[in-house]
Protein backbone atom coordinates (compact mmCIF):
# COMPACT_ATOMS: atom_id res chain seq x y z
CA UNK A 1 0.00 0.00 0.00
CA UNK A 2 0.85 2.88 -0.79
CA UNK A 3 2.48 5.58 2.22
CA UNK A 4 0.13 8.05 3.08
CA UNK A 5 2.26 10.44 4.18
CA UNK A 6 3.52 11.01 1.01
CA UNK A 7 0.06 12.04 -1.03
CA UNK A 8 -2.53 14.55 -0.40
CA UNK A 9 -5.52 15.05 0.61
CA UNK A 10 -7.39 17.58 -0.32
CA UNK A 11 -10.04 18.54 2.74
CA UNK A 12 -13.25 21.07 1.32
CA UNK A 13 -15.12 23.10 4.32
CA UNK A 14 -18.23 23.44 3.03
CA UNK A 15 -20.14 26.19 4.61
CA UNK A 16 -23.16 27.47 4.43
CA UNK A 17 -21.17 31.26 3.39
CA UNK A 18 -18.52 30.46 2.61
CA UNK A 19 -16.14 26.94 1.08
CA UNK A 20 -12.30 26.93 2.22
CA UNK A 21 -10.45 24.40 0.28
CA UNK A 22 -7.06 22.98 0.08
CA UNK A 23 -4.30 20.13 0.85
CA UNK A 24 -3.70 19.23 4.15
CA UNK A 25 -1.40 22.09 5.29
CA UNK A 26 -1.61 25.00 7.45
CA UNK A 27 -4.20 26.47 5.75
CA UNK A 28 -6.84 26.94 2.88
CA UNK A 29 -5.49 27.54 -0.62
CA UNK A 30 -9.20 28.86 -1.61
CA UNK A 31 -11.71 30.62 0.32
CA UNK A 32 -15.01 31.05 -2.40
CA UNK A 33 -18.64 32.32 -1.10
CA UNK A 34 -20.80 29.71 -1.38
CA UNK A 35 -22.84 31.43 -3.64
CA UNK A 36 -23.92 31.88 -7.16
CA UNK A 37 -25.38 35.38 -8.77
CA UNK A 38 -28.37 34.69 -11.15
CA UNK A 39 -29.67 38.02 -13.24
CA UNK A 40 -32.84 40.13 -11.56
CA UNK A 41 -34.42 40.42 -15.15
CA UNK A 42 -34.30 37.86 -18.20
CA UNK A 43 -36.37 39.64 -20.37
CA UNK A 44 -33.87 40.63 -23.35
CA UNK A 45 -30.86 39.01 -21.63
CA UNK A 46 -31.66 35.26 -22.97
CA UNK A 47 -28.43 35.15 -24.74
CA UNK A 48 -26.47 36.06 -21.94
CA UNK A 49 -27.90 34.07 -18.91
CA UNK A 50 -26.11 30.86 -19.35
CA UNK A 51 -22.97 33.48 -19.63
CA UNK A 52 -23.68 35.20 -16.56
CA UNK A 53 -24.32 32.46 -14.67
CA UNK A 54 -20.61 30.76 -15.54
CA UNK A 55 -19.19 33.87 -14.51
CA UNK A 56 -20.34 35.48 -11.38
CA UNK A 57 -19.54 32.73 -8.72
CA UNK A 58 -17.97 33.08 -5.39
CA UNK A 59 -16.36 35.83 -4.70
CA UNK A 60 -17.42 37.20 -8.63
CA UNK A 61 -20.57 36.93 -7.31
CA UNK A 62 -20.19 39.12 -4.76
CA UNK A 63 -18.54 41.85 -6.90
CA UNK A 64 -22.01 41.57 -8.93
CA UNK A 65 -25.02 41.91 -6.35
CA UNK A 66 -26.26 45.46 -7.57
CA UNK A 67 -26.81 43.81 -10.70
CA UNK A 68 -27.45 40.33 -10.06
CA UNK A 69 -29.67 38.36 -7.06
CA UNK A 70 -27.37 35.92 -5.12
CA UNK A 71 -28.48 32.71 -4.33
CA UNK A 72 -27.10 30.34 -1.54
CA UNK A 73 -27.23 26.32 -2.71
CA UNK A 74 -27.23 25.85 1.47
CA UNK A 75 -30.08 27.34 3.66
CA UNK A 76 -29.78 26.26 7.42
CA UNK A 77 -26.90 24.19 7.20
CA UNK A 78 -28.43 21.98 4.23
CA UNK A 79 -28.25 21.68 0.75
CA UNK A 80 -30.99 22.62 -0.77
CA UNK A 81 -30.31 23.35 -4.59
CA UNK A 82 -27.97 20.79 -6.33
CA UNK A 83 -27.35 21.77 -9.20
CA UNK A 84 -25.90 25.23 -7.94
CA UNK A 85 -24.19 23.39 -5.65
CA UNK A 86 -22.45 21.15 -8.26
CA UNK A 87 -21.78 24.33 -10.47
CA UNK A 88 -20.06 25.96 -7.47
CA UNK A 89 -18.10 22.85 -6.60
CA UNK A 90 -16.39 22.21 -10.30
CA UNK A 91 -15.76 26.32 -10.51
CA UNK A 92 -13.95 25.40 -7.57
CA UNK A 93 -11.88 22.34 -8.94
CA UNK A 94 -11.53 23.95 -11.89
CA UNK A 95 -11.03 27.87 -11.70
CA UNK A 96 -9.67 28.11 -8.14
CA UNK A 97 -7.85 24.64 -7.04
CA UNK A 98 -7.27 23.53 -10.92
CA UNK A 99 -6.85 19.99 -9.86
CA UNK A 100 -7.65 16.96 -11.79
CA UNK A 101 -8.65 14.82 -8.37
CA UNK A 102 -8.00 11.19 -10.28
CA UNK A 103 -4.70 12.35 -10.56
CA UNK A 104 -3.93 15.02 -7.82
CA UNK A 105 -5.18 13.90 -4.85
CA UNK A 106 -5.36 11.12 -2.91
CA UNK A 107 -8.66 11.83 -1.48
CA UNK A 108 -11.20 14.19 -0.50
CA UNK A 109 -12.73 14.97 2.40
CA UNK A 110 -16.05 17.04 2.67
CA UNK A 111 -17.17 18.26 5.99
CA UNK A 112 -21.37 18.77 6.73
CA UNK A 113 -23.00 19.72 9.69
CA UNK A 114 -24.17 17.54 12.96
CA UNK A 115 -27.57 16.21 12.18
CA UNK A 116 -27.02 16.26 8.14
CA UNK A 117 -29.96 14.27 6.37
CA UNK A 118 -28.81 10.94 5.18
CA UNK A 119 -30.16 11.37 1.84
CA UNK A 120 -27.91 14.48 1.34
CA UNK A 121 -25.09 12.67 2.32
CA UNK A 122 -25.21 10.53 -0.02
CA UNK A 123 -26.35 12.42 -2.69
CA UNK A 124 -23.18 14.71 -2.38
CA UNK A 125 -20.71 11.34 -2.28
CA UNK A 126 -22.90 10.51 -5.92
CA UNK A 127 -21.66 13.87 -7.73
CA UNK A 128 -18.21 13.42 -6.10
CA UNK A 129 -17.53 9.98 -7.32
CA UNK A 130 -19.48 9.87 -10.33
CA UNK A 131 -19.39 13.61 -11.83
CA UNK A 132 -15.51 13.95 -10.43
CA UNK A 133 -14.32 10.69 -10.54
CA UNK A 134 -12.64 11.18 -6.53
CA UNK A 135 -10.44 7.86 -6.09
CA UNK A 136 -11.28 7.96 -2.22
CA UNK A 137 -13.61 10.09 -0.10
CA UNK A 138 -15.23 10.94 3.49
CA UNK A 139 -17.25 13.02 5.31
CA UNK A 140 -16.54 14.53 8.33
CA UNK A 141 -18.86 16.33 10.93
CA UNK A 142 -17.32 19.51 11.36
CA UNK A 143 -17.99 19.88 15.36
CA UNK A 144 -15.67 16.97 15.38
CA UNK A 145 -13.08 18.25 13.41
CA UNK A 146 -12.83 21.64 15.18
CA UNK A 147 -12.82 19.91 18.49
CA UNK A 148 -9.71 17.76 17.29
CA UNK A 149 -8.01 20.90 16.01
CA UNK A 150 -8.78 23.35 19.86
CA UNK A 151 -8.89 20.75 21.97
CA UNK A 152 -6.46 17.77 20.86
CA UNK A 153 -8.64 15.41 22.10
CA UNK A 154 -12.00 13.77 20.95
CA UNK A 155 -13.59 13.90 24.03
CA UNK A 156 -15.58 17.33 24.98
CA UNK A 157 -18.36 19.94 23.74
CA UNK A 158 -17.96 22.12 20.34
CA UNK A 159 -19.94 25.25 20.30
CA UNK A 160 -19.72 25.46 16.10
CA UNK A 161 -21.73 29.14 15.29
CA UNK A 162 -21.50 29.71 11.40
CA UNK A 163 -23.91 31.92 8.98
CA UNK A 164 -26.83 29.70 9.47
CA UNK A 165 -27.17 27.52 12.17
CA UNK A 166 -25.47 26.98 15.75
CA UNK A 167 -24.77 23.13 16.87
CA UNK A 168 -23.91 22.23 20.45
CA UNK A 169 -22.01 18.76 20.42
CA UNK A 170 -21.09 16.88 22.96
CA UNK A 171 -18.92 13.83 21.75
CA UNK A 172 -16.72 11.19 23.67
CA UNK A 173 -13.79 9.40 21.94
CA UNK A 174 -15.23 10.82 18.45
CA UNK A 175 -18.66 9.66 18.87
CA UNK A 176 -21.85 12.05 18.95
CA UNK A 177 -23.81 11.84 21.78
CA UNK A 178 -26.79 12.37 19.40
CA UNK A 179 -29.51 12.58 22.44
CA UNK A 180 -27.44 15.49 24.14
CA UNK A 181 -27.26 17.59 21.48
CA UNK A 182 -28.38 20.88 19.87
CA UNK A 183 -28.97 22.28 16.86
CA UNK A 184 -30.88 25.91 16.59
CA UNK A 185 -31.51 28.73 13.71
CA UNK A 186 -29.49 31.15 16.09
CA UNK A 187 -26.06 32.36 13.83
CA UNK A 188 -24.20 34.37 12.11
CA UNK A 189 -27.40 35.39 9.63
CA UNK A 190 -29.81 35.94 12.60
CA UNK A 191 -27.21 38.52 13.75
CA UNK A 192 -27.05 40.46 10.74
CA UNK A 193 -30.91 40.74 10.65
CA UNK A 194 -31.06 41.53 13.59
CA UNK A 195 -28.33 44.39 13.29
CA UNK A 196 -30.25 46.02 10.63
CA UNK A 197 -33.74 46.05 12.74
CA UNK A 198 -31.53 47.23 15.97
CA UNK A 199 -30.03 50.18 13.28
CA UNK A 200 -33.43 50.91 11.64
CA UNK A 201 -34.99 51.29 15.12
CA UNK A 202 -32.06 54.27 15.52
CA UNK A 203 -32.79 56.02 12.95
CA UNK A 204 -29.44 55.12 11.51
CA UNK A 205 -30.16 53.32 8.08
CA UNK A 206 -32.59 51.55 6.14
CA UNK A 207 -31.16 48.23 4.72
CA UNK A 208 -33.68 46.81 1.13
CA UNK A 209 -31.65 44.90 -1.26
CA UNK A 210 -28.83 42.46 -0.73
CA UNK A 211 -26.26 44.62 -1.77
CA UNK A 212 -27.17 46.91 0.81
CA UNK A 213 -27.03 44.20 3.38
CA UNK A 214 -23.89 43.28 2.33
CA UNK A 215 -22.37 46.07 4.23
CA UNK A 216 -23.57 45.15 7.45
CA UNK A 217 -21.37 41.87 7.54
CA UNK A 218 -18.54 44.80 7.63
CA UNK A 219 -20.34 46.68 10.73
CA UNK A 220 -20.39 43.55 12.20
CA UNK A 221 -16.34 43.24 12.51
CA UNK A 222 -16.78 46.89 14.51
CA UNK A 223 -19.05 44.69 17.39
CA UNK A 224 -17.96 42.87 20.45
CA UNK A 225 -19.59 41.15 23.13
CA UNK A 226 -20.16 43.15 26.97
CA UNK A 227 -18.83 41.45 30.10
CA UNK A 228 -20.65 39.02 31.88
CA UNK A 229 -23.62 41.35 33.90
CA UNK A 230 -22.25 44.39 32.39
CA UNK A 231 -24.24 45.03 30.01
CA UNK A 232 -26.79 47.65 30.15
CA UNK A 233 -23.32 49.39 31.40
CA UNK A 234 -22.35 48.98 28.55
CA UNK A 235 -24.86 50.60 26.54
CA UNK A 236 -25.31 53.51 28.51
CA UNK A 237 -21.35 54.32 28.29
CA UNK A 238 -21.25 54.33 24.42
CA UNK A 239 -24.83 55.87 24.28
CA UNK A 240 -22.64 59.18 25.74
CA UNK A 241 -19.29 58.57 24.37
CA UNK A 242 -17.64 61.48 22.87
CA UNK A 243 -15.67 59.04 20.31
CA UNK A 244 -18.41 56.74 18.47
CA UNK A 245 -17.47 54.09 15.75
CA UNK A 246 -18.34 54.64 12.33
CA UNK A 247 -18.97 53.34 8.99
CA UNK A 248 -18.46 54.68 5.73
CA UNK A 249 -21.21 53.08 3.16
CA UNK A 250 -19.94 52.82 -0.39
CA UNK A 251 -22.11 55.63 -1.64
CA UNK A 252 -20.03 57.61 0.79
CA UNK A 253 -22.89 58.22 3.83
CA UNK A 254 -21.43 57.77 7.38
CA UNK A 255 -22.98 56.01 9.63
CA UNK A 256 -22.42 56.76 13.62
CA UNK A 257 -22.59 53.63 15.56
CA UNK A 258 -22.82 53.32 19.60
CA UNK A 259 -24.54 50.94 21.58
CA UNK A 260 -25.48 49.09 18.17
CA UNK A 261 -22.15 47.29 18.83
CA UNK A 262 -23.14 45.30 21.73
CA UNK A 263 -26.37 45.21 21.20
CA UNK A 264 -26.11 43.20 18.19
CA UNK A 265 -24.25 40.01 19.75
CA UNK A 266 -25.65 40.20 22.39
CA UNK A 267 -28.37 38.28 20.33
CA UNK A 268 -26.40 35.26 20.98
CA UNK A 269 -26.62 35.22 24.44
CA UNK A 270 -30.47 36.56 24.58
CA UNK A 271 -32.15 35.85 22.04
CA UNK A 272 -35.69 36.60 23.82
CA UNK A 273 -34.68 40.29 22.70
CA UNK A 274 -35.35 40.04 19.15
CA UNK A 275 -39.17 37.68 20.24
CA UNK A 276 -37.02 33.95 19.63
CA UNK A 277 -38.52 31.66 22.13
CA UNK A 278 -35.12 29.96 23.14
CA UNK A 279 -32.67 29.93 25.31
CA UNK A 280 -29.15 31.87 24.75
CA UNK A 281 -26.07 30.44 23.96
CA UNK A 282 -25.09 29.50 27.71
CA UNK A 283 -28.04 27.67 28.76
CA UNK A 284 -27.69 25.40 25.47
CA UNK A 285 -24.18 24.59 26.34
CA UNK A 286 -25.44 23.72 29.82
CA UNK A 287 -28.36 21.84 28.93
CA UNK A 288 -26.58 19.74 26.52
CA UNK A 289 -24.36 18.44 29.27
CA UNK A 290 -26.73 18.10 31.87
CA UNK A 291 -27.96 15.69 28.71
CA UNK A 292 -25.02 13.84 28.80
CA UNK A 293 -24.45 10.97 31.03
CA UNK A 294 -23.46 11.65 35.03
CA UNK A 295 -19.76 10.23 33.94
CA UNK A 296 -19.50 12.44 31.22
CA UNK A 297 -20.48 15.68 32.35
CA UNK A 298 -17.47 16.81 34.17
CA UNK A 299 -15.11 16.59 31.38
CA UNK A 300 -17.53 18.66 28.88
CA UNK A 301 -17.54 21.43 31.07
CA UNK A 302 -13.81 21.03 31.42
CA UNK A 303 -13.37 21.15 27.54
CA UNK A 304 -15.52 23.47 25.29
CA UNK A 305 -14.72 24.84 22.34
CA UNK A 306 -15.70 27.63 20.52
CA UNK A 307 -15.95 27.92 16.98
CA UNK A 308 -16.85 29.23 13.50
CA UNK A 309 -17.34 32.10 11.76
CA UNK A 310 -20.32 33.82 14.12
CA UNK A 311 -17.79 33.60 16.74
CA UNK A 312 -15.35 36.01 16.05
CA UNK A 313 -16.54 38.84 18.23
CA UNK A 314 -14.21 39.92 20.82
CA UNK A 315 -14.82 38.64 24.45
CA UNK A 316 -17.42 36.05 23.52
CA UNK A 317 -15.24 32.96 24.59
CA UNK A 318 -15.07 34.71 28.12
CA UNK A 319 -18.26 35.67 28.38
CA UNK A 320 -19.72 32.17 27.33
CA UNK A 321 -17.79 30.81 30.13
CA UNK A 322 -18.66 32.74 32.87
CA UNK A 323 -22.55 32.30 32.02
CA UNK A 324 -21.89 28.75 31.82
CA UNK A 325 -19.78 28.71 35.18
CA UNK A 326 -23.00 30.61 37.02
CA UNK A 327 -25.48 28.21 35.57
CA UNK A 328 -23.59 24.80 36.85
CA UNK A 329 -24.07 23.59 39.52
CA UNK A 330 -21.15 21.12 39.77
CA UNK A 331 -17.61 21.80 40.87
CA UNK A 332 -15.97 21.39 37.75
CA UNK A 333 -14.17 24.17 36.46
CA UNK A 334 -15.84 25.45 33.08
CA UNK A 335 -12.96 26.19 30.29
CA UNK A 336 -13.80 27.66 26.83
CA UNK A 337 -11.20 27.29 24.07
CA UNK A 338 -11.73 29.73 21.29
CA UNK A 339 -9.08 30.96 18.01
CA UNK A 340 -8.18 33.81 20.29
CA UNK A 341 -5.70 31.78 22.00
CA UNK A 342 -4.58 30.23 18.47
CA UNK A 343 -2.81 33.49 16.59
CA UNK A 344 -2.61 31.09 13.61
CA UNK A 345 -6.60 30.25 13.68
CA UNK A 346 -9.04 31.69 12.01
CA UNK A 347 -12.58 30.89 13.50
CA UNK A 348 -14.06 30.33 10.43
CA UNK A 349 -11.50 27.84 9.15
CA UNK A 350 -11.25 25.79 12.40
CA UNK A 351 -13.12 22.73 10.58
CA UNK A 352 -10.94 22.90 7.41
CA UNK A 353 -7.63 22.96 9.76
CA UNK A 354 -9.12 20.07 11.99
CA UNK A 355 -9.80 18.12 8.59
CA UNK A 356 -6.07 18.59 7.70
CA UNK A 357 -5.15 17.35 11.19
CA UNK A 358 -7.09 14.42 11.03
CA UNK A 359 -6.09 13.21 7.40
CA UNK A 360 -2.69 13.22 8.85
CA UNK A 361 -3.44 10.12 11.43
CA UNK A 362 -5.21 6.87 11.87
CA UNK A 363 -7.29 6.12 10.91
CA UNK A 364 -6.27 8.07 7.53
CA UNK A 365 -2.94 7.55 7.46
CA UNK A 366 -2.66 4.06 7.46
CA UNK A 367 0.94 4.02 5.73
CA UNK A 368 2.55 0.46 5.66
CA UNK A 369 -0.35 -1.55 7.79
CA UNK A 370 -1.78 -4.99 5.53
CA UNK A 371 -4.44 -4.90 3.67
CA UNK A 372 -6.57 -7.25 6.22
CA UNK A 373 -5.38 -3.83 8.30
CA UNK A 374 -6.74 -1.32 6.21
CA UNK A 375 -9.43 -3.03 4.92
CA UNK A 376 -11.05 -2.91 8.86
CA UNK A 377 -9.45 0.51 10.09
CA UNK A 378 -9.39 2.69 7.00
CA UNK A 379 -11.98 5.43 6.71
CA UNK A 380 -11.53 6.51 3.66
CA UNK A 381 -14.28 5.03 0.91
CA UNK A 382 -12.11 4.00 -2.45
CA UNK A 383 -14.28 4.20 -5.80
CA UNK A 384 -14.31 0.10 -5.74
CA UNK A 385 -15.94 -0.19 -2.76
CA UNK A 386 -18.35 2.95 -3.81
CA UNK A 387 -19.33 1.30 -7.13
CA UNK A 388 -20.08 -2.21 -4.88
CA UNK A 389 -22.05 -0.89 -1.98
CA UNK A 390 -23.77 2.36 -2.87
CA UNK A 391 -24.11 5.85 -1.47
CA UNK A 392 -25.24 3.98 2.31
CA UNK A 393 -21.50 2.85 2.82
CA UNK A 394 -20.40 6.56 2.78
CA UNK A 395 -22.78 6.87 6.49
CA UNK A 396 -21.12 3.58 7.80
CA UNK A 397 -17.37 4.78 7.41
CA UNK A 398 -17.89 7.96 9.21
CA UNK A 399 -16.48 8.46 12.54
CA UNK A 400 -19.79 9.97 14.26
Amino acid sequence: MTDFFEENALIIDNGSAFIKAGMNSDEPMSVIANCIAKPRFTRGMKDRIADIRGKYIGDAAQSKRGICALHWPMQDGVVKNWDDMQYIWQYLVDSELRFDLEEDIFGLMLTERALNPRKNREEAAKIWFESFNVPRYHVAVESLLSLTLLSQSLTGLCVDSGDAVTTVTPMVEGYILNDAMWRVPLAGCQVSEYMERVMARAGICHFTTSAERMSVLEMKKMCYVAEFGGFDAEVERLKESTDPQQYTLPDGDVLTLRQQLVETPELMFKPTVDGKEMGGLAELVHQAVEDCPLDCRKSMYENIVLCGGNTNFPNMGKRLQQEVQALTRTRAAVKVDDCSSNETCDPMHASWLGGSVLTTTSPFALGDQDEDYCAKFDKWVTKAQYEECGPRIVTEKMIM
